[in-house]
């Protein structure tokens, strides 16, 4: 296993966080992005380290004996760690903060929550 740096010239979404799964699949000559199957999704790795910014970097456990470096125009997305992230809502409330960063104009269409009795 090494460490791969992915290099990327814009702001990441805020929900990657480090444990999470990263994953590529390539896209067609035309940029377009298409998967028919899963077959087509590979996994690259556990993501060990974040530096975000205009230009944003990634670093992620990498098995380069039995995986391919992504090339620069294959899909990145990743996949939250179902180990870390199972549960709902902890405590007695929520704070929430939406937030825009478009320029513009966009429509929330909705919100929901999920709600669980810890106790009584």
């Amino acid at each position: 296993m090494q460490i791969l740096e992915l290099t990327f010239n814009f702001e990441l979404n805020e929900s990657l966080q480090i444990g999470d799964h990263l994953l590529y699949a390539s896209t067609s000559s035309s940029g377009d992005f298409s998967v028919s199957s899963l077959s087509g999704v590979v996994r690259l790795g556990e993501v060990t380290d974040i530096t975000r910014g205009s230009v944003s970097k990634v670093k992620v456990l990498w098995d380069n004996n039995n995986v391919t470096a992504p090339s620069s125009s294959d899909f990145i997305m990743f996949v939250k760690n179902r180990i870390v992230n199972t549960s709902g809502l902890v405590g007695y409330y929520a704070d929430v903060e939406f937030k825009n960063n478009s320029t513009k104009k966009v429509e929330l269409f909705a919100v929901s929550s999920e709600v669980e009795e810890s106790s009584k």
